[in-house]
């Protein structure tokens, strides 16, 4: 059984699928444009994982096997 997400949580997840987007494990603001909220949910429903850190970029946000699976049972065009 898929995680439930949010529209929002896959519009996130679709981002981070397309392309490449690194952040940074502060306290509140990873960057980029990412929500703390949207990354610690997305992570904690291992749809993503993070990399490992790389100097002056952060840690790179990869899609999992159930993240993509998550997006495949819910087209872009039913989030519109």
């Amino acid at each position: 059984m898929l995680p439930k997400t949010t529209k929002s949580g896959r519009y996130m997840l679709r981002r981070f699928a397309a392309e490449a987007v690194d952040v940074y494990l502060t306290p509140t603001k990873p960057g980029n444009g990412v929500s703390r909220v949207h990354l610690d949910r997305l992570l904690d429903d291992e749809l993503v994982t993070l990399g490992e850190h790389a100097h002056g970029l952060g840690r790179r946000i990869h899609v999992t096997d159930l993240g993509h699976a998550v997006l495949a049972a819910h087209p872009e065009a039913a989030d519109q």
